[in-house]
């Protein structure tokens, strides 16, 4: 169910920070999926993150805490950002070992993919 609501989500190109958040971990465990349709919706979702939300998590988990006042949901949106970072990050980090399982079909969606994260 979550991986096709990630499916819709990249075709219509409605990633937001909160999507993000809570379908990331999930995307990401289905990128060696041994079912091809799981690890395909899985890489659509990380390619339409990476071209239509990373500029966002990175503009969200630079915000300054130090302003007079108190916003707390810049905080909780900083908090999702910098998490959703920390995956990504984790993501290109393994990114020999996510190749090695990985068919080369797969292998050459995932590395279009991987250009662009290398930039968080």
């Amino acid at each position: 169910m979550v991986l096709m609501a990630s499916r819709i989500l990249s075709r219509s190109h409605g990633w937001t920070l909160d999507n993000c958040h809570d379908y990331l971990p999930i995307l990401i465990d289905n990128l060696i999926s041994l079912d091809y349709r799981n690890r395909l919706i899985s890489l659509e979702g990380l390619a339409a993150i990476s071209d239509n939300l990373l500029e966002k998590l990175i503009k969200f988990s630079n915000f300054n805490a130090h302003r007079i006042g108190v916003d707390i949901a810049a905080e909780e949106r900083t908090e999702k950002a910098k998490n959703c970072i920390t995956m990504l990050r984790s993501v290109v980090k393994k990114r020999d070992w996510y190749y090695r399982q990985l068919d080369e079909e797969s292998v050459d969606r995932l590395d279009a993919t991987m250009e662009r994260l290398k930039r968080i």
